[in-house]
């Protein structure tokens, strides 16, 4: 009875030893993965620090601060809420679009 019950203790102890080893694995390969998420969603994410050179500024006329986040004069304006401030072309971004105008047509 005792060689058995030795028997038994040893292939439990053994089991015992494969699954710890198993579940370490398990968590090393958790934490892996995990890592590589993150990394591949910090490379990937939005960049802040990229300037955008949008052709429109909005100018707070209570605090005096400038947004430039506009690609319209009416989407500026829009924003202001008619109260707020006053909207200027860009000095950041590259000149404006002229404006399209019909053909002339001649007279007579």
């Amino acid at each position: 009875m005792a060689a058995l019950s030795a028997a038994r203790s040893a292939r439990c102890s053994v089991l015992v030893s494969k699954l710890d080893r198993l579940s370490r694995d398990v968590a090393m390969q958790k934490l892996l993965l995990g890592t590589l998420i993150l990394a591949a969603t910090v490379a990937t994410g939005p960049r802040s620090g990229v300037a955008q050179n949008y052709p429109w500024c909005v100018v707070n006329d209570q605090t005096g601060t400038t947004s430039c986040r506009f690609v319209s004069r009416e989407q500026c304006l829009a924003s202001t809420g008619g109260n707020v401030g006053h909207c200027v072309a860009s000095p950041a971004s590259p000149s404006l679009p002229a404006p399209v105008r019909g053909s002339r047509r001649p007279n007579g």
